[in-house]
């Protein structure tokens, strides 16, 4: 017998708009692209498409942050073209995460395309991410480009129709499951019935019958509930049905093994000799046939309850398909949704909610490949088990995070959280370390919010904890008030980004023996049009995790380039450094895009200086060295920011791609009170000088810890002794005569 998914995947005829529940006023399509040539071709090729004559509405996007904004305002778009490669190598598979994991949207048509032949995904990676094609932009014509998006257009349909399917499946699953616990077969097909009735919208009345195998006749058939017109006392379906052609259907049933539809009524045929020798047949009544719609629903469902009939093993089965994550069959997202629904208010005030997520788990599976990171998930859950205490469920809530339920005296703490990042585990022989974030919220201060909620601000405090490069962090009151604020500080960002409102501040670096200026550092600075101004340790990460940083990290580039050929006009001739952000490093099209940027506005190499924070530089050091080295030939520096705080080895500082090294302000700020701080500063001077590297001391602030730094060789400063941060037309005012700072004396410093 075939299955009901197997005769839906083998339609009679192409599905059309009739097939879905409501015919729509168009089908939705959107444009991930950050080529606006291109972008305008695609929308010319398809600017007439129809499909079953309901147009396609094209939306776009320019890139993967503006895609997350589309797929959240339409919720229905059908098919998604997307660009692989945009500001970032991964933008794509990380939107295609979040369209998959984030907004669990299972049923969007996912079509990459890239103009480079190179950039094709693994084999293994599509199926990970469940992407539904691949091509290259120069192979796609516009002929073949309507086949296809029409072809994903018809397999969406589809596909929303089994979606519709099951959520009735589930509804109906959750009401049988607390039934079968129990074993009553009768109550069972009671709400059988009157979920059939629902599905179709039936409600003349039904019945429900078993035979105990294939041989028993009809007369024997046991009637297991009965509603509305086959309501009565007779036990034997004959006793409650004396239609004959009904009688009829319900042999051909039987011995094809299959479902019939008919205009007055439909006969459900459920078996699985394998589990339970009975047969179950099931009648119901309705004033029409049902259309494809709700055959298909009855189909599919039809299929997933024929086995609660047989006994509660394979009814536990099917909960497992819903609630239970395949790879560690411990519970899933759905389950822990369902668990937290069914809660009182007195067992959620002692309870607590744990969320743990795998830092940079994309870049494990992209790199590594699944199998890799299918061990990786086995390790931490085992991790989990062998730390924590009296937890009640830990659940897979997606591809690289658990949930704990505990109770609240019995949570994970932050040492708990940091025990699993200490021990390394061991997968194919060799040792991976874990770096994780988390968050833990006591569910008793949201008890006005749905599960579902709930997880999601689980999920935006470990977004907030890695902003706040944070391993763990506690809800608070109001937070989901800050969330909604942030939510709005991005959108105004964003537009602040798009109408170049930020700019840049310099802050002077000066020759601590004569105090003379040798450069600047360019910092970006957010001023609102009320006056009002956001700090850089709010706008800078809310950058990185709303995916604009390469808007921000480009701009200001730009307004450096400017401010240097102003200072030039001044007669100011020295270098400005500017930040790159650490994701930025690792696009193979960053420093391409510099260079051009640089030629652009006319501007020197040599004239600029990139800074890169250790901790990045040393965690992927061979893959940005060669471009770092690149720079240095070409003539610009490169400086290692806040060195001695990060992990540098001695075997990257050997061969270390950099021209300076910068002494981190906390060593600075303790050089005079703290031996350890000041033994780190000779440290770094004493490597600068042995492997010929300049070095720069940061948040110079008094007399004192100039004259330190001077005596321990540092030869270069910046810091509030010399001047704050400002804007360039201050800076020029004061430096176009005198590019000498005067300090203040002891007395006016004390």
């Amino acid at each position: 017998m075939s299955t009901a998914f197997e005769r839906l995947a083998i339609p009679e005829r192409a599905p059309t708009a009739a097939d879905i529940a409501q015919r729509p006023a168009c089908w939705k399509l959107l444009s991930v692209e950050d080529d606006p040539t291109y972008q305008a071709s695609l929308l010319y090729s398809l600017g007439n498409l129809e499909y079953d004559g309901i147009p396609v509405e094209i939306l776009t996007a320019g890139s993967a942050a503006e895609a997350a904004s589309q797929l959240s305002a339409h919720p229905d778009i059908a098919v998604v073209l997307l660009d692989v490669v945009m500001d970032e190598d991964d933008s794509g598979l990380r939107l295609v995460n979040t369209i998959r994991e984030r907004l669990g949207n299972h049923r969007i048509r996912i079509i990459l395309l890239t103009g480079q032949p190179g950039m094709a995904p693994r084999n293994d990676v599509m199926r990970q991410y469940d992407i539904d094609d691949y091509w290259q932009k120069a192979d796609l014509k516009a002929d073949q480009l309507i086949t296809l998006i029409t072809g994903n257009l018809r397999t969406w349909i589809y596909i929303t129709e089994l979606e519709r399917a099951r959520q009735g499946l589930q509804l109906l699953v959750e009401a049988s499951r607390a039934l079968t616990s129990k074993r009553d077969l009768k109550s069972f097909s009671h709400t059988l019935l009157e979920q059939i009735g629902n599905i179709i919208g039936a409600d003349e009345g039904g019945i429900v019958s078993a035979v105990s195998n294939e041989s028993e006749s009809l007369a024997e058939a046991e009637v297991m509930a009965s509603s509305g017109c086959y309501s009565g006392q007779a036990s034997k379906v004959p006793g409650l049905i004396d239609d004959s052609a009904i009688h009829t259907d319900i042999g051909n049933a039987r011995a094809e093994k299959r479902h019939i539809f008919r205009d007055s009524y439909s006969v459900l045929y459920f078996g699985n000799a394998e589990i339970d020798p009975r047969e179950y047949v099931t009648v119901v009544k309705s004033d029409t046939r049902p259309s494809r719609y709700h055959i298909s629903l009855l189909q599919v469902f039809a299929e997933q309850v024929s086995g609660g009939f047989a006994n509660i093993a394979l009814n536990n089965r099917l909960s497992e398909l819903a609630y239970y994550d395949d790879l560690l069959n411990i519970p899933n997202r759905n389950w822990l949704v369902w668990e937290m629904k069914r809660l009182s208010r007195q067992e959620r005030a002692r309870l607590q909610l744990t969320l743990i997520d795998l830092d940079r788990f994309s870049d494990v599976t992209v790199t590594l490949g699944t199998a890799f990171s299918d061990k990786l998930i086995e390790q931490m859950y085992s991790q989990l088990t062998e730390k924590l205490e009296d937890y009640i469920s830990i659940a897979r809530t997606g591809l690289d995070s658990f949930a704990i339920l505990g109770h609240r005296d019995t949570a994970p703490t932050d040492a708990t959280i940091r025990s699993l990042i200490g021990q390394p585990l061991t997968i194919d022989g060799a040792e991976h370390s874990l770096s994780i974030t988390a968050s833990s919220l006591p569910l008793s201060e949201l008890d006005h919010l749905q599960p579902r909620e709930i997880l999601r601000i689980a999920e935006c405090c470990i977004d907030t904890a890695r902003q706040k490069h944070l391993t763990f962090l506690e809800y608070s009151a109001g937070f989901d008030e800050e969330i909604r604020q942030r939510y709005a500080l991005m959108n105004d960002l964003r537009l602040a980004l798009a109408q170049r409102a930020l700019h840049i501040e310099l802050q002077p670096k000066v020759s601590l023996s004569d105090n003379r200026l040798i450069g600047f550092e360019a910092l970006a600075r957010w001023e609102r049009e009320d006056g009002s101004r956001v700090r850089p340790d709010q706008f800078i990460p809310l950058a990185e995790t709303a995916g604009l940083i390469s808007e921000l990290d480009q701009l200001v580039v730009e307004l450096t380039c400017e401010a240097i050929k102003q200072l030039n006009a001044a007669g100011i001739d020295v270098p400005v450094a500017f930040n790159a952000s650490s994701d930025e490093l690792f696009d193979p099209d960053y420093f391409d895009t510099l260079i051009g940027t640089l030629k652009k506005y006319g501007v020197r190499p040599e004239q600029m200086n990139l800074e890169i924070t250790e901790s990045r530089a040393m965690e992927s050091y061979e893959k940005i060295a060669p471009q770092l080295k690149r720079l240095i030939e070409m003539g610009m520096a490169v400086s290692i920011d806040d060195f001695g705080t990060g992990y540098s080895s001695l075997s990257h500082i050997t061969h270390l791609a950099a021209t300076t090294l910068k002494i981190d302000q906390v060593f600075v700020r303790q050089i005079g009170e703290s031996p350890q701080a000041a033994q780190v500063v000779e440290m770094i001077l004493r490597i600068s000088e042995r492997f010929g590297l300049n070095a720069v001391a940061e948040g110079v602030e008094t007399l004192e810890q100039r004259d330190l730094l001077l005596a321990k060789g540092c030869r270069a400063g910046q810091g509030y002794l010399y001047s704050r941060p400002q804007r360039l037309e201050v800076l020029i005012d004061k430096l176009a005569s005198n590019t000498v700072f005067t300090l203040p004396t002891p007395d006016e410093q004390g």
